[in-house]
């Protein structure tokens, strides 16, 4: 009988971990890469949209390579697409200056792709400004949405968008968040190929789903600013995709509408990412927690359990490096000066490592692994070499010839 309760509690148990608030999943639809230039692929996006009565939020690069303003549209084009951000079905977010890259890979070093990060402040509010000053006078907006290129920024972009009076960012999950009243509302998943799936195991839980997109996701579609090819999906499966979602009941917002929802502040930002937890990142990138999903609730029981988890994976590793680390010096009992030599040799590519991924999101993650090995290595050899942890020895017994 007793083998037969127990899985029934640890179901309720995890259920119980697993579960948020009954609010209901909250969806919202990014569009990357939009350009005021005529497109049968945006005419008919908006208008596939538009038919379901689903906003879209459109992500749009304001300037070229050599900064002017894209804009091909005729003036009744234009008209219709303000009659469209008018009505709601439209919200119009600045998605960068030019899409390019502003950080330049030296040698040894790997650049994480970003037209912000590393950028003076005053030269980021100077194009940030422009960009939205120009895209408001033509469409009537008054932007508030940032999206950066390549979902990248840094503290000075932060600093530079509350200067100018943006109200909210989604880049990604490991992004800077030390905003202060910047609110924070991160992609979460791309393309739409699992959509059905991660909304209907979340349909009791108070999480959002962010989807982005690109031009690049349909068929037919081109992106200027990405190498990937073209996807596989219609116009027309996206249209029965998003009636199903509508048949099931699915909220849909703009991200102004989703903010009104709850508190997408710093600490909700940091409760939600991957950037510090090994753990965490490991179990997204295997489908197996918080795929595809942003809590709307910040922290819960399931991110103690998390933090708690991710120590005890820290702790895992230091003394497995411990262990193996002692049975090389047993085993080969090395000299001191050996040891140390071979633990300077072992700095060396891991200093050109750090230096390689200095862009990187996982940097702090990788630093903090690096630290819990290193302190490994080096209670190990004290413990080999110094006596500065006490050994337990079996005692030897001394024999006294009495003459």
């Amino acid at each position: 009988m007793k083998k037969k309760i127990l899985p029934f509690f640890l179901l309720i148990f995890f259920n119980s971990l697993l579960a948020g608030n009954a609010d209901g999943v909250k969806v919202v639809f990014r569009y990357d890469d939009f350009l005021l230039k005529p497109s049968p692929l945006n005419d008919s996006l908006l208008n596939t949209f538009a038919r379901n009565n689903i906003p879209l939020c459109i992500g749009i690069v304001p300037f070229d390579t050599s900064g002017n303003f894209l804009n091909g549209l005729d003036s009744a084009q234009i008209s219709a697409l303000r009659s469209r951000i008018s009505r709601g079905e439209v919200e119009v977010a600045l998605h960068g200056f030019n899409h390019r890259n502003h950080l330049k890979p030296g040698r040894f070093t790997k650049s994480t792709y970003s037209e912000w990060a590393e950028m003076q402040y005053d030269d980021q509010v100077k194009k940030l400004s422009y960009g939205k000053n120009i895209l408001d006078s033509v469409l009537g907006t008054n932007i508030k949405v940032f999206v950066p290129p390549f979902n990248t920024y840094d503290d000075n972009t932060l600093k530079a968008l509350e200067t100018l009076g943006f109200e909210i960012v989604s880049g990604s999950r490991q992004g800077s968040s030390n905003g202060q009243t910047i609110q924070f509302i991160p992609s979460t998943y791309e393309d739409f190929s699992s959509l059905s799936e991660i909304i209907e195991k979340n349909r009791d839980n108070d999480v959002s789903v962010i989807v982005y997109f690109h031009p690049y996701t349909f068929k037919g579609g081109s992106d200027k600013y990405s190498t990937r090819e073209e996807g596989n999906m219609s116009l027309e499966d996206l249209d029965s995709l998003l009636a199903k979602l509508n048949s099931a009941n699915t909220s849909f917002f703009s991200f102004s509408g989703l903010d009104e929802t709850g508190d997408f502040n710093s600490g909700s930002f940091r409760n939600n990412t991957m950037k510090y937890n090994l753990l965490k990142k490991t179990l997204l990138y295997t489908k197996l927690y918080n795929y595809g999903t942003l809590r709307s609730s910040g922290s819960t029981g399931t991110d103690n359990a998390l933090t708690a988890a991710n120590i005890l994976l820290h702790i895992l590793i230091f003394l497995i490096t411990f262990s193996l680390t002692g049975l090389f010096l047993k085993i080969f009992h090395p000299e001191i000066t050996t040891v140390l030599v071979l633990l300077i040799l072992w700095l060396v590519p891991v200093s050109a490592y750090l230096v390689y991924i200095r862009n990187d999101f996982s940097f702090g993650m990788v630093v903090i692994m690096l630290l819990v090995i290193f302190s490994s290595l080096i209670s190990a050899i004290l413990w080999k070499y110094t006596g500065l942890f006490p050994i337990r020895r079996n005692k030897q017994h001394v024999s006294v010839v009495v003459s």
